[in-house]
């Protein structure tokens, strides 16, 4: 799993969701019970990227995601990206600026 367990943080209020991966459930460092993420050791994956490579992972937007005790709530906003500890999003150890925008539907 490249990058690991991933969590959007509202960047204007307490909301926060969880990036939800089927990956999760393949995982042997990760007890998924439905789209809950009960257990996670080894959370904060490190992957090295080449100035050349690309890396894809495919992660969905779901209502009924938790992550541990907290329930995770998708709402318009602002997002900014962390892992499931809180730390930041980083890219070979640099912070990386990834922002999620909510919209709703006309």
């Amino acid at each position: 799993m490249p990058f690991g367990i991933l969590v959007a943080d509202s960047v204007d209020t307490d909301a926060a969701f969880l990036l939800w991966s089927e990956r999760y459930t393949r995982s042997n460092e990760i007890r998924t019970d439905g789209y809950q993420i009960e257990f996670w050791t080894n959370a904060g994956y490190s992957t090295i990227i080449q100035p050349e490579d690309s890396l894809a992972a495919t992660y969905t937007l779901r209502e009924d995601t938790s992550i541990g005790d907290r329930s995770t709530a998708i709402a318009e906003g602002r997002y900014e990206l962390s892992g499931c500890d809180e730390e930041p999003f980083e890219i070979n150890g640099t912070p990386a600026d990834v922002e999620i925008e909510i919209l709703q539907a006309p």
